[in-house]
C-alpha cells in the first residue's frame, strides 16, 4: 500500500483491496474477514461503512447476507488513485 492509502485506516484498506481484487467473488462476512486478515468483529463494524459509501453491495439470501464489490466507475477510479 502506497500513495493515498496512508490516509485510510489500514483495516479498511485491506477490506477494500480484497473486494477490488476479487470483483466477481461473493463474500460472507467470515470469508471476507479471513481473506483480508481482519478480525470478524472489526469486519462486522467496518462493512456497514463501506455499504453506506456505496463501495460494497449487499444481497440477502434468506437470513444470509452476501457482500460484493460495487463495480462502478467511481470506485474503480478511487482504487486506481489509492494504489498509485
Amino acid at each position: 500500500m502506497t500513495g493515498l492509502s496512508q490516509l485510510f485506516d489500514k483495516k479498511v484498506m485491506k477490506l477494500m483491496q480484497v473486494l477490488y481484487l476479487n470483483k466477481d467473488k461473493l463474500y460472507h462476512l467470515t470469508q471476507l474477514a479471513s481473506d483480508s486478515k481482519v478480525s470478524s468483529a472489526t469486519t462486522l463494524r467496518l462493512v456497514p461503512q463501506l455499504i453506506k459509501s456505496d463501495f460494497v453491495k449487499v444481497s440477502k439470501v434468506g437470513k444470509l447476507k452476501i457482500y460484493s464489490y460495487n463495480d462502478s466507475y467511481k470506485n474503480n477510479q478511487l482504487m486506481r488513485v489509492i494504489e498509485k
